[in-house]
C-alpha cells in the first residue's frame, strides 16, 4: 500500500471530504462533484512525468506507472470523469518533490487535494 492524493471538483454542498472519498473508491454514486478536463490533466502530468509506462485509456481502467531515476518513487495513476487518485510508492519512503509536483499540476484545474491519511482536503483557496 502507498500514499494516496486524491483529487476532485465538487460545487456547492457537496457530502463531507471523507464521505465522498470513499465513495469514489467504492464507484459509488457522488453528488455535487463536477466532471474534470482529464484529457487535459493527462497531458499535463505526462509532460511533467516523462516516461509513463503506459499511454492513458480515456476512462482511467488502465492505471499508468511512473518511476523516478533512482527507483525510489514509483506514482501509480488512476482516474474517473470526477477524481484523479495518485498512489505514491513505497509508503514512507516515496519522494515528497514529487508529491509536490502532482499537487501543483492538479492544483492548475482548481482540483485540491485530498488526503485520506489525514482526513484533510485542502481547499481553501477554491471558490466552490
Amino acid at each position: 500500500m502507498g500514499y494516496q492524493l486524491v483529487f476532485w471538483q465538487q460545487q456547492g454542498d457537496a457530502a463531507s471530504a471523507l464521505d465522498t472519498y470513499h465513495a469514489l473508491m467504492n464507484d459509488a454514486a457522488t453528488e455535487g462533484l463536477r466532471p474534470l478536463p482529464l484529457t487535459s490533466i493527462l497531458t499535463e502530468l505526462a509532460d511533467e512525468f516523462r516516461g509513463w509506462n503506459s499511454e492513458p485509456t480515456s476512462d482511467g481502467s488502465s492505471p499508468v506507472f511512473w518511476e523516478d531515476d533512482d527507483g525510489m518513487t514509483v506514482v501509480e495513476l488512476s482516474w474517473s470523469d470526477v477524481h484523479v487518485v495518485a498512489e505514491l510508492r513505497p509508503a514512507g519512503f516515496w519522494s515528497g518533490e514529487v508529491a509536490n509536483r502532482i499537487i501543483d499540476v492538479l492544483e492548475k484545474f482548481e482540483c485540491p487535494l485530498f488526503d485520506p491519511q489525514t482526513n484533510e482536503r485542502f481547499d481553501t483557496w477554491v471558490d466552490c
